[in-house]
């Protein structure tokens, strides 16, 4: 993997995206950064004016990202590959597939971690179908190619994946003691067999993935780039945190046992399940069978969040999906979130985002990304 000019060592202050006409979709990572480092393509045609204008990239000159658009016959919509540091690298995916896609990847040890917003991969070697909402990890031990096969013609694939050489993983800190142990072992070993590990979802990992998918239609391409960047490092490392054995956690004189863990994860679930008629912490606690105190101890110190700021964090995620993904009242939406009133499901949107909702839905919601999409030319 390490061939001349694509080893840890090389360092990259680009931030143009440029768009190759080549389909890369499925090529080994190497092989992409090489094409980075030729400066192939050209600017995205959203910023091709200001692209060429402030940068006056010529031939040759090195780009910090790639965009390749599906072909007609295959679909609609792009990926994005850009690197974030030596080493590591992120895809974005945003498209829609007209029918089943089968995608063959050349054998790479890798480490990926992959966040799935809408849509769906199969990945016929383990038998899992990886859905919306998913975030996984992955040890890709490089032994034979992988495959995935893309569900077509349901909805769009949206996901943001992070590629990462294991080599490179110690230079961000990640060592093989934060993996689960089937993983910890790749690192140490070098083994060549594949794994993968479910992580845990939360509102604030789709959150980020969706930060970094949406950001195409809020930044122009140069700045994009940074944005990313900043935002992949985030997402690797709320990854990274929630693998960690939580069991264990200590904050002042508290410890919590496995089983009050176990407590403490159906409070959150219960939490999440029903936004609209949310239950008091005291319902909580009987529910779970934990009492008040511990409850509330519980979350600040194996979560790092109190129950409410939990209990929050949630419905304004939701609320925010509700908001820019479909065409719902706003008073249905804050129904669905558990707010009674309009006016204060209003203040807490503004608090939380700077924009009241229908300001956040004419930013972010459906005929702002059709917008976006038509003033693209695609």
């Amino acid at each position: 993997m390490n061939r001349p000019g694509t080893g840890l060592s090389r360092t990259w202050s680009s931030s143009a995206i440029h768009v190759i006409d080549e389909g890369i979709i499925g090529q080994r990572i190497s092989d992409i950064v090489d094409k980075m480092q030729a400066g192939l393509g050209r600017p995205d045609p959203k910023d091709a004016a200001r692209s060429a204008r402030r940068l006056a990239l010529g031939t040759g000159e090195a780009v910090g990202g790639l965009r390749t658009y599906l072909p007609e016959e295959i679909g609609d919509g792009y990926w994005d590959f850009v690197e974030v540091c030596p080493g590591v690298f992120v895809s974005v995916t945003d498209a829609v597939y007209r029918r089943q896609y089968r995608m063959v990847l050349p054998a790479e040890a890798l480490v990926k971690f992959r966040v799935v917003c809408s849509g769906s991969l199969y990945m016929p070697r383990q038998d899992l179908t990886v859905c919306d909402g998913s975030v996984l990890l992955q040890r890709v031990g490089g032994g034979a190619p992988t495959e995935y096969l893309v569900n077509g013609a349901e909805s769009p694939l949206r996901m943001v994946v992070l590629h990462a050489l294991p080599e490179a993983l110690s230079g961000l800190g990640i060592t093989d003691e934060v993996f689960p142990p089937e993983l910890g072992l790749f690192l140490r070993t070098g083994t060549t067999d594949d794994a993968v590990c479910p992580v845990e979802p939360s509102a604030k990992l789709i959150r980020i993935a969706k930060d970094i998918l949406d950001s195409r239609d809020r930044l122009v391409s140069e700045m994009r780039l940074s944005y990313i960047r900043g935002k992949a490092y985030e997402l690797l490392c709320e990854i990274v945190l929630r693998m960690g054995p939580v069991a264990d956690r200590r904050s002042g004189r508290n410890r919590f046992r496995h089983s009050d863990v176990i407590r403490l994860q159906e409070a959150k679930r219960i939490l999440a399940s029903d936004l609209e008629a949310s239950p008091t912490i005291d319902q909580l606690s009987r529910l779970v069978g934990i009492n008040r105190t511990k409850l509330k101890a519980g979350f600040r110190e194996v979560f790092g969040e109190t129950v409410q700021e939990y209990r929050m964090r949630v419905r304004m995620a939701e609320a925010r999906r509700l908001i820019e993904e479909t065409d719902l009242p706003m008073a249905e939406i804050g129904r669905r979130v558990g707010f009674s009133h309009a006016a204060n499901f209003t203040q807490v949107v503004k608090r939380n985002f700077g924009l009241r909702p229908l300001e956040l839905r004419r930013v972010g919601g459906p005929a702002a990304r059709r917008q976006a999409h038509m003033d693209a030319g695609h």
